[in-house]
């Protein structure tokens, strides 16, 4: 059976089974698994620590140990992207009354997000833009 080491961009090494002609290239391009969730969650603190985000201000999320892991850097994504949208929106809007209702909306919504449990709402949602998961958290309305 024909096998390949391949050596992570990171330094580590693997021994691939079967390998396709493409597939030893683009593996030495990549970090392994364990280098690439450590930099997902070394993205995932930068993120939480510029929202000031601290241990139990979001919930623990339910879901097998990968999908906690994976959907935790997407909610703080999720959150700096809508963050970001909100202020961009915030100063178009010149209307006061507008700006009011807007200002309410997006709290309600951004407090319904920061309280979303479940790792796969997280993960279903992980292509979504920021206007889509606002609209989605607005209608469900938990409570």
């Amino acid at each position: 059976m024909p096998a390949f080491i391949v050596t992570y961009k990171c330094g580590h090494t693997l021994q691939v089974r079967n390998p396709q002609p493409f597939q030893q290239e683009r593996e030495a391009s990549k970090l392994c698994r364990t280098c690439y969730i450590r930099a997902q969650q070394g993205e995932a603190d930068k993120i939480a620590r510029r929202f000031a985000f601290k241990e139990g201000d979001l919930p623990v999320l339910k879901g097998t140990p990968n999908q906690v892991a994976w959907a935790e850097t997407i909610r703080l994504h999720k959150l700096a992207e809508i963050d970001a949208l909100v202020r961009r929106l915030r100063d178009a809007t010149g209307d006061l009354q507008k700006r009011a209702t807007f200002n309410v909306k997006i709290r309600q919504a951004m407090r319904e997000l920061a309280w979303v449990e479940e790792a796969g709402w997280w993960i279903d949602r992980r292509n979504y833009g920021a206007p889509l998961i606002l609209r989605d958290a607005l209608a469900l309305g938990w409570e």
